[in-house]
């Protein structure tokens, strides 16, 4: 039964984005995320969070809602009501369900707003939960002493990794220990993967301490206190002020940090583009305190694709906050200065290591580097809200197999890395192409886990998907650098290249070949 209710629901999905595809509104779900991000909340109050926060709650709390409210889970929504031709029911705040109805979207108020308050419950019963487990902060001994930075939101898995104790590895933390602007004389590098055990890098401890500062036992009654009658206001609140469940476990963070000395504070808090529209409330606190809070970019695909000769406006990341940006060229500068609503500081430092791969590779010298995007199965495409299809099987093959054949007719090997297979994700029958092409003898399908920095120093060129990242790495390394787009939708001046040359066809593929070899 479960798995025939699933199978119908999606099937109301499918036929709500042919509805649009039909109508040529594609971007009709870009468009309302756009209208509802910069739709203001009314009347935002946290009460009794502490005296020393003072930012604008309205923004932080817009900006956790479109994290958690909005993306692929509102959009599976709206494609089913229009598919089904029933109102939208989806956990809304009042103002965005004014401002659907609008825009002519059926909204069912009373379900949304009963499922808006019942997530409110959910999210602050995990804040209470998040409350106790933050306990333990006061009886840890601080493990090192010393000036010390915090990476937020690293990873480790059998494909990339942001630690190594080869100082050489290209991955985050190496990269920052090479910047110019670095925090001097730190001892300490913080982190919070906790699968991944404590090491030294040269003088420098690398241990997975978490984001919490060392607090004194004497301040646990204090927490202990604003945490139960934090909770049990809260609670009571919540049918009147049903933000404050949602952001109870963001409070109680903030709480913590209050109570920290600032000694016992990072010199640098670093965040990275895995999330990059909520900034944590907490962040302020720290930043008033005099840490730095730092936004750097491990990619650079972030910008919309030009389209009719113009800029679409259509973007959640008008929301960022953020004091301090790092991004790679004065193209990318230029991105952020138009999202920009504060006085921040922009560092353009070049590329940007976050993880490195699997090594020892070997590639034939006679070899161009082929980076692709990877095209999701087509379920899980539909509710990404793309304005154009574009990371689609039939224009992703063709990317591979013009390729192929243009390099196969000019005697080079074709080394090919996918981003990420995901089976569960990834669309099948693109895979199984790949499978297929890869039984060729001049044609090598990499490792998904290998670091795109080696597989470019081996090759002689470089031909990318755009607008990936992997076209800025090979031209930082003087490689030949392209972006190949078969269907010729993207605009050959659309400044999300970065100056990167954008190919077209295969007849313009062949002629940049022929030019390379």
């Amino acid at each position: 039964m479960i798995n025939r209710l699933t199978r119908k629901r999606q099937k109301l999905i499918n036929i709500g984005y042919n509805k649009l595809k039909a109508e040529g509104r594609l971007d009709f779900l870009e468009y309302l995320e756009s209208v509802l991000t910069n739709t203001k909340l009314d009347q935002v109050k946290l009460d009794k969070v502490c005296h020393s926060y003072n930012h604008d709650v309205e923004l932080s709390v817009r900006q956790y809602l479109s994290l958690r409210v909005l993306g692929y889970k509102f959009n599976k929504s709206l494609l089913y009501s229009i598919g089904s031709n029933s109102p939208l029911r989806h956990p809304l705040p009042k103002e965005w369900r004014r401002e659907l109805i609008n825009q002519g979207v059926e909204v069912d108020c009373l379900s949304s707003a009963f499922l808006f308050f019942v997530y409110s419950i959910v999210y602050w019963m995990s804040g209470v939960l998040q409350g106790i487990k933050a306990i333990p902060v006061f009886f840890n001994k601080a493990p090192l002493l010393g000036r010390y930075i915090y990476f937020d939101h690293l990873i480790k898995n059998r494909n990339n990794n942001c630690f190594s104790e080869n100082s050489d590895s290209h991955n985050i933390i190496n990269w920052y220990l090479k910047w110019r602007n670095k925090s001097e004389k730190i001892k300490n590098i913080r982190h919070s993967v906790s699968s991944h055990s404590n090491f030294k890098l040269g003088n420098i401890s690398i241990t997975n301490n978490g984001v919490y500062p060392s607090l004194s036992k004497i301040k646990l009654f204090q927490y202990l206190y604003f945490l139960v009658s934090l909770s049990l206001y809260y609670l009571a609140t919540l049918i009147v002020r049903p933000y404050q469940g949602w952001l109870f476990a963001e409070i109680i963070k903030v709480k913590i940090f209050e109570l920290a000395d600032k000694g016992k504070l990072a010199e640098d808090y670093l965040f990275n583009n895995s999330n990059n529209v909520y900034r944590p409330m907490w962040t302020f606190l720290v930043e008033n305190k005099g840490s730095r809070v730092i936004f750097y970019f491990y990619s650079i695909n972030d910008e919309a694709f030009k389209r009719n000769g113009r800029y679409p406006s259509h973007n959640q990341l008008h929301l960022m906050s953020w004091p301090y940006y790092l991004v790679w060229d004065r193209h990318h500068a230029d991105f952020i200065k138009r999202l920009n609503q504060r006085n921040s500081i922009i560092e353009e430092v070049g590329v940007t290591w976050f993880s490195s791969g699997k090594m020892g590779v070997e590639i034939c010298s006679n070899s161009i580097a082929v980076f692709d995007v990877t095209p999701s199965d087509w379920s899980l495409y539909i509710t990404y809200g793309a304005p154009l299809e574009y990371y689609i099987y039939s224009i992703s093959n063709k990317f591979v197999v013009d390729i192929y054949t243009t390099l196969k007719s000019n005697n080079i090997f074709t080394v090919f890395k996918t981003k990420r297979i995901d089976k569960a994700k990834s669309c099948n029958k693109y895979v199984a192409n790949l499978k297929q092409l890869n039984r060729n003898s001049d044609f090598t399908m990499l490792d998904p886990g290998i670091a795109p920095l080696q597989v470019i120093k081996k090759t002689k060129a470089c031909i990318s998907a755009p607008f990936t990242t992997t076209a800025l790495i090979a031209k930082s390394e003087g490689k030949p650098s392209v972006y190949y787009d078969p269907s010729g939708i993207i605009d050959k001046n659309d400044r999300a290249a970065h100056d990167i040359p954008v190919l077209s066809n295969i007849d313009e593929l062949q002629e940049w070949v022929e030019s390379i070899n």
